[in-house]
């Protein structure tokens, strides 16, 4: 008995559909336990503007643009977690989790009826079998539990910030649904036009809007149209239609964009002055990168697979490694074959170009790290899609004989197998973080948050000297991998401050070194900006010479860029002054200082503002005020503005 007929006796497959959905919520449910990791505390905790405590336009507003993590700023995600925190009354990683996991639930949906309708629009319900709709749906519901259970799904579900990129992706899914549903229609000789300008204008909108690889969902319909649709209509005269939506909406958006990067050249290249590789070799590395995540695809290992992945050399030549050749020319061939062989393997080229496309942004010219699992969260759904209906097909029919079955069942067992243990290792934070440097031996970043779990142990039992040993240990590590990283420092800091030991001269001349020579990152200012809270609020014990020595050593950085980066540094510097020092004189000063450097951010203005307040300099507290909402074209700052109107029309 052929696989699809005994298939068919289960005559309902949304009945399956809802049990693979279910299997994989029990899958994934032991990853609730665990705790915020890398930079979750970052993005979320640590920004009160996600804080609302009402659902007032302001509030929503100033929540939505709170992001910096992109240009888009990402109001859309930001949104959700503001929500989040709305109804939980915290950040709570339990629900925040829970969301992120129904959020791929749905998106499992997407996928199954995105493979439905890719399956009918390119023919394969109008062969000559009478059985092909119901083969069709057991592929798609296959190629659904594939990418559902698949290990690399994992970080954008249990890594709670990337929700941005499931988010992302649903509503790309989505749009492309959209927007077959609207050719298919086209197709039957009907209009669909409107449907087709849904899903890629709306729904893509808010995928890019989520984070911004959610424009790639141009590009994706492009590859849907070219490789299995091929512009057909059933009528004639939609043709030129159909054309001129490919032409303003995909197409020239696309141009546009290329033309934009080409404009910016020189800005592109600027931009990777923080970073520890060139544009070119970012490029080679990559194109071995995009091997990896195959492999990474095909033959998912949990040896393999973790949070952090810097520990990927870079290519600085096509030889250095020698890998780096192979996979270029890997790549480019593949590529080629895949358009030249459109027409006789069009799913297989399908699946390339899919992969390829869904990589084009984050794994090319922008100087963004080089290796994360997440990004192959959609990417990957192409090369399964080819996979399996390459196993499912029998000529030009889909068939799956019993041992054709067997092998697929067994390869969906083992990605949930390996997912399910993924998942349960997520539920443990610290058990998380020593697999992770078992496995990643040489990420400076595993070392790093190894440490700052024997950090939170030693909380609870200051005096144990093997946690400590261990966390300078893997402080030290950290350090040693990436001469460039501040994290062990600070780590070392706070290992000190939790022992009551003494702070060992060279950390703090080693971090002045770091932060004057290297880079200033994110970590960098996003540490200091914590080590005067921590200051403040004395679980943290340095000298005023030993702070103004780390703060003179990011001033006297010379890449240290002008504008926002440098006028931030100076409002850390009146914060430390006004509520550490107590100096309101110098806080007073170096707010001015920041307002100079960047007279046209807001951020700048509202801090003096605040501190003209406490300082009961009333005029001048007015005059911040109205240059802040002035400033404040977006809105970010809205309900500080408004709190700080209300007080000073009560004095």
């Amino acid at each position: 008995m052929s696989a699809h007929r005994w298939l068919s006796r289960l005559k309902n497959r949304k009945l399956l559909l809802v049990f693979l959905l279910t299997l994989v919520f029990i899958v994934y449910y032991p990853g609730l336990a665990g705790d915020f990791v890398f930079d979750d505390t970052i993005n979320l905790t640590d920004n009160y503007r996600l804080h609302i405590k009402d659902l007032s336009w302001a509030s929503l507003q100033e929540a939505a643009l709170s992001g910096n993590a992109g240009p888009t700023l990402r109001p859309v995600s930001s949104l959700t977690f503001a929500l989040d925190y709305y109804f939980a009354k915290r950040f709570d990683p339990f629900y925040l989790k829970l969301v992120n996991i129904l959020i791929h639930l749905v998106n499992g949906v997407g996928i199954f009826v995105l493979t439905r309708l890719l399956l009918r629009a390119h023919g394969e319900y109008h062969t000559a079998t009478g059985n092909t709709a119901k083969q069709s749906d057991d592929l798609a519901l296959m190629v659904t539990a594939a990418w559902l259970l698949h290990p690399l799904a994992l970080t954008s579900v249990l890594y709670v910030i990337q929700r941005m990129n499931s988010l992302s992706a649903l509503f790309t899914v989505w749009g492309l649904v959209l927007y077959l549903e609207g050719r298919l229609r086209m197709m039957e000789g009907k209009s669909g036009l409107h449907l087709m300008a849904g899903g890629i204008i709306g729904f893509g909108a808010l995928a890019t809007l989520a984070k911004e690889n959610g424009a790639l969902i141009l590009p994706y319909a492009l590859v849907i149209e070219t490789i299995l649709l091929r512009f057909r209509t059933r009528l004639p005269a939609g043709r030129p239609a159909l054309f001129f939506f490919f032409g303003a909406v995909i197409i020239l958006p696309i141009v546009g964009t290329a033309a934009y990067f080409i404009y910016k050249w020189d800005w592109l290249l600027n931009a990777y002055g923080p970073r520890s590789f060139t544009l070119t070799e970012r490029l080679m590395t990559e194109s071995r990168i995009l091997c990896l995540y195959l492999r990474w695809i095909l033959f998912p290992s949990n040896a393999d697979l973790g949070l952090f992945h810097d520990d990927i050399p870079v290519s600085v030549g096509l030889f250095n490694p020698p890998t780096t050749i192979v996979a270029i020319i890997g790549l480019a061939t593949t590529a080629i074959a895949a358009v030249a062989l459109r027409k006789m393997t069009p799913f297989l080229s399908f699946g390339v170009l899919w992969y390829l496309i869904g990589h084009s942004m984050e794994s090319s010219i922008i100087p963004l790290e080089l290796a994360h699992e997440h990004r192959n969260y959609l990417p990957m759904y192409g090369i399964l899609f080819a996979g399996f209906h390459a196993l499912a097909s029998h000529g030009t029919n889909l068939n799956l004989p019993r041992f054709r079955l067997a092998a697929a069942l067994v390869l969906i067992a083992l990605l949930g197998v390996v997912t399910s243990m993924r998942a349960t290792l997520w539920g443990n934070n610290t058990a998380l973080s020593l697999m992770e440097v078992e496995r990643h031996p040489h990420s400076s970043r595993a070392h790093y948050q190894a440490g700052v779990e024997y950090c939170k142990l030693l909380l609870d039992d200051r005096k144990n000297d093997v946690f400590h040993r261990k966390a300078y240990h893997h402080f030290n590590e950290s350090l040693r991998l990436d001469p460039r990283s501040t994290n062990g420092l600070f780590g070392q800091i706070y290992l000190s401050q939790i022992t009551e030991r003494p702070l060992e001269p060279r950390v703090l001349n080693e971090l002045s070194h770091r932060l004057k020579k290297n880079p200033t990152t994110g970590f960098d200012v996003a540490a200091m900006r914590d080590l005067i809270t921590n200051l403040e609020r004395k679980y943290v014990r340095l000298k005023h010479d030993e702070i103004m020595m780390l703060f003179d050593a990011i001033l006297e950085n010379p890449l240290l860029a002008g504008g926002f980066p440098r006028a931030y540094v100076f409002t850390l510097m009146s914060a430390y002054y006004a509520n550490v020092v107590r100096s309101p004189a110098a806080a007073v000063a170096l707010a001015m200082k920041a307002i100079e450097t960047a007279p046209e951010e807001a951020l700048f203005h509202v801090r003096y503002a605040q501190l003209m307040i406490t300082l009961r300099q009333i005029g001048i507290a007015k005059e911040q005020v109205a240059l802040a909402k002035t400033n404040d074209r977006l809105g970010v700052f809205a309900s500080e503005i408004k709190a700080m109107e209300k007080e000073l029309n009560l004095r």
